[in-house]
């Protein structure tokens, strides 16, 4: 049966079966929640007499990360933390993402990468094998994102920890860290994905893999494009909206100077308020010839 059941010997002596096919009730007193006594329920690095933790099978709502340098989950009672409190150091960094990650665009890149990995016989094994890593790690800073928007919930920056640890276990990286460096890592690796995008066919962006797409640069004032022009394609990350302070009165688009049936993008600039500077006008000249670079060459 492998790891699905087997039978352990316990300090107090007893032999009791266990295995992610076996349930039982958390040992936790007055808890009865019903878990499977796998190794993700378990307390300590090893089934039977672990060398660090009791041995004992709780649910998630009791376990914690083991101590840097160790592995497995720990109970309250071996991590050392008080059972209704929560942890210490809360979880509410608001630059813990810079920008915050918008979680729509981020489950449907999970969901495109989620259906690449069961591509067989069309996609190399490290393409599937990237893709799925692209899923752990999604999913793991969504986990992350709620965990911060929930400080007091510890059971919330627990999951977020296991989920950090799926992605370091899918790297073989198996040296025991904390909850806390298992999510600053995860956050870490997102902002790496963010700036080294592998784009795919069916990309949010429209850019069909290629990671390029067209942009609009120039508009005629009744919308018209007049220029397109390649640029770096953004994953269909929503960009910030322009506020009715911006001198493009929130439209996104100013004119350009001397064709007022011409629009460009705006820059996002505001409109100084009262008793602020006024920008420099420039300079506007007659006729061609009358500016003060007329007869210069051109190198």
């Amino acid at each position: 049966m492998g790891n699905a059941r087997y039978d352990v010997v316990r300090r107090d002596g007893l032999v009791i079966p266990a295995g992610y096919d076996v349930k039982g009730p958390c040992e936790r007193p007055n808890c009865n929640t019903e878990i499977n006594r796998g190794l993700d329920a378990l307390c300590g690095d090893r089934p039977g007499i672990p060398e660090h933790g009791c041995g004992g099978y709780f649910c998630d709502k009791e376990l914690y990360t083991a101590p840097e340098g160790q592995t497995g989950w720990r109970c309250t009672d071996c991590a050392g933390t008080p059972q209704d409190e929560p942890e210490t150091e809360p979880q509410d960094d608001p630059a813990a993402y810079s920008p915050t990650p918008h979680i729509p665009r981020l489950l449907t890149e999970m969901c495109i990468a989620e259906s690449q990995t069961g591509i067989t016989g069309r996609a190399h094994d490290d393409y599937r094998r990237a893709q799925r890593r692209t899923v752990l790690l999604l999913r793991a800073v969504i986990a992350d994102l709620l965990a911060l928007a929930r400080p007091e919930d510890t059971r919330a920056a627990g999951d977020a920890a296991r989920a950090a640890l799926a992605v370091r276990h899918h790297d073989w990286l198996t040296r025991g860290i904390s909850a806390d460096e298992a999510r600053e890592w995860l956050r870490a690796e997102y902002a790496h994905w963010e700036q080294n995008p592998v784009h795919h066919p069916r990309c949010p962006g429209g850019c069909q893999g290629s990671g390029i797409v067209e942009s609009i640069q120039v508009w005629q004032d009744d919308g018209i494009p007049l220029d397109v022009e390649p640029a770096d394609c953004n994953r269909g990350r929503p960009q910030d909206p322009h506020l009715s302070d911006c001198v493009c009165h929130g439209s996104g688009r100013i004119p350009v100077p001397g064709h007022p049936h011409e629009m460009v993008r705006c820059p996002g600039e505001t409109i100084p308020g009262p008793g602020q500077p006024q920008p420099a006008p420039e300079p506007a000249y007659a006729a061609v010839g009358t500016s003060p670079w007329y007869d210069e060459p051109p190198f």
